[in-house]
């Protein structure tokens, strides 16, 4: 398939997407206020860690693998399921045996922990099997996942809210039942699949060395985006947290794009020659560049208003914190396009190390500024670190595939009508 094709498929679940996740947002933060937005943040949050700790490292190298074709999607498969099981049993081990340490982690009631972490070993394993997909370049059934399961969320937060009104208990249990019916759906489609894809037998020393890099990559890039909330969570209080996650609600409407091109560019990059498709990187990211920066000049203007009307006057102050994030969401999504096209290219050692540094200059930034100078300075750091990791990686880029750092950033006349023909 094309790569603008894809793009397009993409883009139009993108934009679904996003419809019925901010929607979910603004229910559900109406209907909870500060405190209760505060806990429900901080188990989507956990969820997503967890779900990174345990199985993005699995899910990008299921991509790579059946990209490649150098494993098989049974042998695939069933390696997610054992992953599963095995994580499950443990995982809730530790849980029952210290569930103090998860209270003074996270600050919130132990049923909410216990469901996040059902709820991210599920993930686990239908993201996984996701990845099968991609990994196949079957761009619709992948999108059709992700639609699927963000649709399901907010018809189930709907009929919480505003039909049953069971309050925030029911709400988080929706981030379990969803899933679960990913599951049954994924399972019925792939079983058809197992005796249809050729391959060549991996290594298992590089399958292991892929599943750490992607790993470690993959939780370094989290506290990167994510690790502002429970900063935030740890040096205030629940209520401040839900306050600042609004604006994070603003910087996901932001990667929603990039985030789901990331993977149909790790598969494709996994499978097509490398000086072919950083063309086409560049002029993906030109775009998402000038979209952005149209997108942040609009929330500068109206986004105080947004804000009140969405979300209540109780969530004023997040414009405050979002003003600091925008300049540097104009080339935030740059850095996930070329952190994308590099993960399909085996990940290199460039990847791993300018995730973990920024990852560890973000952490110290924090606890050593906030004390002298207070929860403001999170967003600071927050925007800061985006822009760097961006820069990194578009000097990188140009000096390996000898390109101009500006083709990666300035749009040009020929890119609009590239897209409209579906580029090849």
């Amino acid at each position: 398939m094309k790569f603008f094709k894809a793009f397009y498929i993409t883009g139009t679940t993108t934009v679904l997407v996003t419809i019925f996740a901010f929607l979910t947002n603004i229910i559900v933060t109406r209907y909870l206020g500060p405190e209760g937005r505060g806990q429900y943040s901080i188990v989507a949050n956990l969820i997503i860690i967890i779900t990174l700790f345990l199985g993005e490292g699995i899910r990008r190298s299921n991509i790579i693998q059946i990209g490649s074709k150098s494993n098989s999607i049974r042998s695939v498969f069933n390696f997610n399921g054992i992953i599963f099981i095995g994580i499950s049993v443990f995982g809730l081990i530790m849980f029952f045996l210290f569930p103090k340490m998860f209270i003074f982690l996270f600050k919130i009631d132990i049923e909410y922990v216990l469901i996040g972490v059902s709820a991210a070993f599920l993930g686990v394993f239908w993201k996984g099997v996701q990845a099968i997909f991609l990994g196949l370049q079957d761009y619709v059934r992948y999108n059709l996942i992700l639609l699927n399961y963000t649709a399901g969320i907010f018809v189930l937060n709907f009929i919480i809210i505003y039909i049953i009104d069971l309050g925030l208990d029911a709400i988080l249990f929706a981030f379990i039942l969803v899933p679960i019916s990913i599951t049954i759906y994924e399972i019925v489609k792939i079983l058809p699949l197992f005796e249809n894809h050729n391959s060549d037998l991996l290594k298992s020393n590089n399958k292991k060395n892929l599943i750490l890099k992607a790993t470690i990559t993959s939780i370094a890039g989290f506290f990167i985006i994510r690790g502002d909330i429970f900063i935030m969570n740890y040096f205030s209080n629940v209520s401040n947290t839900g306050i600042y996650s609004i604006s994070k609600v603003f910087v996901d409407l932001f990667q929603k794009l990039p985030f789901l091109l990331g993977p149909i560019v790790i598969a494709r990059s996994a499978a097509t020659e490398s000086s072919k498709e950083v063309a086409n990187i560049a002029k993906l990211s030109r775009v998402l560049i000038l979209v952005n920066f149209i997108a942040v000049v609009l929330i500068y203007l109206f986004g105080e208003k947004i804000i009140v009307v969405l979300f209540s006057l109780e969530f004023l102050a997040a414009y405050t914190y979002l003003l600091y994030l925008l300049p540097a969401l104009i080339i935030f999504s740059s850095g996930h396009i070329i952190n994308a096209f590099l993960l399909g290219q085996g990940i290199p050692t460039i990847v791993v190390i300018n995730n973990v540094f920024i990852a560890f200059i973000n952490l110290g930034l924090n606890f050593i500024l906030i004390p002298l100078h207070g929860i403001e300075i999170i967003p600071i750091i927050s925007a800061a670190s985006f822009s760097l990791w961006t820069i990194i990686f578009i000097i990188y880029a140009s000096q390996k595939y000898k390109i101009r750092i500006s083709d990666f950033l300035l749009i040009k006349m020929d890119d609009i009508n590239y897209i409209l023909k579906f580029g090849k």
